[in-house]
């Protein structure tokens, strides 16, 4: 049971990870900015919190489909949103560094 909780906590982090690389490019930073990006974070990490959870307080022995799902999700959520930062970083920089030489 106990690797449930390592992978849970570690795909959180990741999903954490890549959730504060695409804030960080976020002009303006606002309270209300911040309350999205938090509200985002724990709408996309709750179909593993619950899973887990729910794993945790009736373990069984068979598949648990359900599971498995919600790891995938997040997984792929996470690759999603780290590449889509990756690409905006990378826009904008592009950008930033056209707007230099053009001075």
């Amino acid at each position: 049971m106990q690797i449930i909780l390592v992978v849970a906590v570690l795909s959180l982090l990741l999903l954490f990870f890549s959730t504060l690389l695409v804030y960080t490019k976020v002009e303006r930073k606002s309270r209300s900015k911040v309350a999205l990006f938090v509200i985002a974070y724990i709408g996309m990490a709750y179909p593993v919190l619950s899973s887990v959870s729910g794993e945790l307080s009736n373990p069984t022995h068979s598949a648990n489909e359900g599971l498995g799902m919600a790891f995938l999700f997040t997984w792929v959520l996470t690759a999603a949103i780290f590449v889509f930062a990756l690409v905006f970083r990378y826009k904008r920089n592009e950008d930033e560094e056209l707007y230099v030489y053009n001075k």
